[in-house]
């Protein structure tokens, strides 16, 4: 029994050193044990009367108790194959053919012909098959499988996920403001605004000796640089102007209501353009002229005159009013309200008409405001329809600072009521596709920073919704600009550039809302406030190639902020859109999560399966079938199923397999340890012979 079992305790060493290269192989060991005892006398306990015994036993020999298996891990070898497998820690790979299944600790993997991945005998790798409707791995344990022919179907662009910083260092546009002043009524007092109606000019200290005819020369340039210029004809002291009758009459000749001196419109009726008329200067060099409105008169006389005067010269060429003018501090001050870069100019001259000595000491005039346009910033995606074609989605976010308390058209005017900081953490923003101007649902909005810096996005409707006098549930964005171009609304622009949409050209404040001079109010009703689906909603531009909206994400899927309001310039980090075109299957690799991921000629990347690994409660009940695998024989107990470190078992590597855990040094000590105890074995046969022939001699 030595021999026999020393004999296999060899054998178990021979085959750990035969499989000292197999890949995923555990090593063994054989156990010994004493074989059953034989009896030859009876322990007996002692008595009064004859001492005790111990009993006499003689052992029939040795037996091997068991060959264990050591599943210690091996270590790891690179390969860069990209289906190799190693696993760390506990757990089988799982294989298997039909119905039957087996288990494997070599990972050394490749996908066939067919698609399917399988180990060196063709056995099919288990896995876990991810679910893309719901985005979740299926419980069921299959086949993993990947046909060569798989193609991924176009997916529209949904949802962007863009990261920048909108500067909290912009501006928004400006309006250019000119000031003229301070007019003096005395050598120490300034001409306060109650007193401009009333003061005239040749009593001020500012005038000496003015005659008739005596003129301010008032000359500039426009918004675009168009050339502005006339003259303010000034009444003598003791020269009062005189008219026949207070008005003319539209038609009728200048001669037949002026007779001497200059007069100023006050008023014009019969027209629709009052602009043309109001503060225009008309003296005896317009005896024949004739007009088409009714004129209301008066000589020209106070401070006011001239700022009357002002403002129709900016403005009589156009039919809104362009340019504000009116009085702040003893000042004239002079609002280009188209906001942006104007070229606004303005520059006094007095003079002396009839030589006659006189003189008038005018105001400095300078620029108070610049006009710039708004910071911007702009970012380009491409985004994919339905059917994967490729196109640009270009967004522009404006910069919106100050507000218009008093809808007078001027964010900028330096009146108490307007406060030129509250909208100084708001951006509105509008887009392009393709380069078309998108006019639908969603295409406009605004993002709103609050106190801590945290971004919410706001998308307009393409209408307004009415205030006190709401007609319907929403009017379109056209019918309420035409119809309340009366009300103040015509020309204000927060928005400063040709392109964009009306909804951004009108007067809105940080919370969407419009207001008009008439007290009336309307707001832009948004997407977020109706609980409507976000986004840009390009199915209304065309439902051909758009099934639904793009939302742009103001924070990730952890919560986290992605669009910032900090110092430094404006800039777009990364923009990332999750449509795509059709793509065909380029390529298959594991990952170190045991993910099978699928590679694609369009450039995405889709997980398919995840590697099953197995556990078993007694791994030395398993059995050896050969070929690198195991199967549960009844002592191994229940099975365990989990993915790649779940539930205690170990994690995978991808590129790399697991080698044997056979240590060469420790096999060849064993062996020699073996080789002794049979040498000593087969020793005990020669003498026992020996033993024999000297019995059989004894007959002799």
């Amino acid at each position: 029994t030595g021999l026999d079992s020393h004999k296999t305790a060899m054998d178990v060493i021979g085959h750990n050193l035969a499989n000292v290269n197999t890949v995923g192989y555990k090593k063994q060991r054989a156990f010994f044990e004493e074989m059953f005892a034989q009896n030859l006398a009876a322990g007996t306990a002692p008595t009064a009367t004859r001492p005790g015994r111990n009993p006499a036993q003689v052992g029939l020999g040795v037996k091997i108790a068991s060959i264990d298996t050591i599943f210690t891990q091996g270590s790891l070898e690179t390969t860069g194959k990209s289906t190799d497998v190693a696993i760390e820690g506990r757990g089988f790979f799982v294989v298997g053919y039909g119905d039957q299944l087996f288990y494997t600790r070599a990972g050394n993997f490749s996908f066939d012909s067919e698609g399917m991945l399988v180990d060196p005998n063709g056995y099919h790798v288990k896995g876990y098959k991810f679910n893309e409707k719901t985005g979740q791995w299926d419980p069921i344990m299959t086949d993993i499988y990947v046909p060569p022919s798989e193609v991924m179907p176009p997916k529209q662009t949904d949802t962007i996920k863009l990261k920048m910083n909108l500067s909290s260092k912009a501006t928004g546009a400006t309006y250019e403001t000119w000031s003229i002043g301070p007019f003096k009524n005395s050598s120490a007092a300034t001409v306060t605004t109650s007193q401009v109606a009333t003061l005239n000019m040749v009593d001020s200290c500012m005038a000496y000796e003015i005659t008739t005819g005596d003129y301010i020369e008032v000359t500039g340039t426009g918004h675009d640089g168009e050339a502005i210029s006339g003259k303010f004809y000034l009444n003598g002291k003791d020269d009062l102007a005189t008219l026949t009758r207070g008005s003319l009459t539209a038609g009728t000749p200048v001669s037949n209501v002026v007779t001497h001196g200059y007069f100023i419109v006050v008023s014009a009726s019969g027209t629709t353009e009052p602009n043309k008329f109001v503060g225009m200067i008309i003296g005896p060099e317009d005896a024949g002229r004739t007009f088409t409105a009714n004129l209301s008169l008066k000589p020209v006389a106070t401070y006011d005159d001239f700022r009357n005067y002002i403002h129709w010269l900016y403005n009589h060429n156009y039919k809104e009013e362009r340019y504000k003018v009116f009085w702040q501090d003893g000042k004239i001050k002079i609002v280009d309200k188209t906001c942006g870069d104007s070229l606004l100019s303005i520059k006094l001259r007095f003079v002396d008409y009839g030589s006659s000595g006189s003189k008038m000491d005018l105001p400095d005039v300078s620029v108070e405001v610049e006009g710039k346009d708004a910071d911007k910033h702009v970012v380009v995606s491409k985004i994919y329809d339905k059917f994967g074609g490729e196109h640009e989605l270009k967004i522009t976010y404006v910069k919106v600072q100050g507000e218009d308390a008093d809808d007078n058209g001027s964010f900028f005017s330096a009146s108490a009521s307007d406060d030129p900081n509250k909208r100084k953490d708001v951006w509105v923003f509008y887009t392009e596709l393709d380069g078309k101007l998108l006019e639908v649902n969603g295409a406009t909005g605004r993002v709103v920073f609050d106190s801590e810096g945290n971004p919410t996005i706001y998308y307009y409707y393409a209408k307004f919704e009415g205030g006190g006098n709401k007609v319907g549930a929403f009017q379109p964005v056209s019918a309420v600009y035409t119809a309340n171009v009366s009300e103040a609304l015509s020309g204000i622009n927060i928005c400063p550039e040709e392109n964009c949409p009306v909804v951004l050209n009108l007067d809105i404040d940080a919370d969407g809302i419009m207001r008009t001079t008439s007290g009336k109010t309307y707001h832009i009703a948004t997407l977020n406030d109706a609980g409507a689906q976000l986004g840009i909603h390009l199915e209304e531009y065309d439902p051909d190639l758009f099934s639904g909206p793009v939302n742009i994400l103001a924070r990730d899927e952890n919560g986290e902020t992605l669009i910032t309001n900090t110092g430094g310039e404006s800039k777009t980090i990364y923009v990332d859109q999750n449509g795509y075109p059709q793509g065909e299957l380029l390529s298959l690799t594991i990952d170190d999560n045991g993910v099978v991921q699928a590679s694609y000629t369009n450039g995405k990347t889709l997980p398919k399966y995840r590697l099953v690994l197995a556990d078993f409660y007694n791994d030395q009940g398993l059995e050896r079938v050969g070929d690198n695998l195991f199967k549960p024989s009844p002592a191994a107990g229940n099975v365990v199923y989990a993915a790649p470190g779940e539930m205690g078992l170990g994690t995978v590597k991808s590129g790399t397999l697991e080698m044997s855990n056979v240590d060469i040094a420790e096999e060849f000590t064993k062996m020699i340890i073996i080789q002794r105890g049979f040498q000593a074995n087969a020793r005990v046969i020669t003498t026992a012979d020996q033993m024999l022939q000297d019995i059989i001699a004894l007959k002799r």
